[in-house]
């Protein structure tokens, strides 16, 4: 629960728990988003992610950038370059994940 939800009364999933339960459930996919890149993801073209890389949980998580590579489910051809923005405190963990994406 986050500060946008003081005073809710219950608890009110936000933010990176939003996207976990989505990534868990693989309802991500079947969202329009996804409806809307997938055919050229499959015919063989580029989906680039690019964000912040850190495992600090409040704004990128490393496994949610491997659930998102492995959830796509491309074919060989297509191109999945992740381009991640990080400090230099986060680049330790990010060359460990590194290992587990390529």
């Amino acid at each position: 629960m986050g500060h946008n939800a003081l005073g809710a009364g219950q608890v009110v999933d936000q933010g990176a728990r939003l996207c976990d339960r989505a990534l868990e459930s693989h309802r991500l996919w079947d969202l329009d988003g996804w409806k809307y890149l997938a055919p050229a993801v499959h015919a063989g073209g580029t989906l680039h992610f690019i964000g912040l890389l850190s495992d600090g949980g409040v704004h990128s998580r490393y496994d949610q950038l491997l659930l998102l590579l492995t959830g796509v489910r491309a074919p060989r051809s297509a191109s999945l370059p992740a381009s991640g923005l990080a400090g230099p405190q986060s680049w330790a963990g990010a060359l460990q994940w590194h290992g587990r994406v390529t």
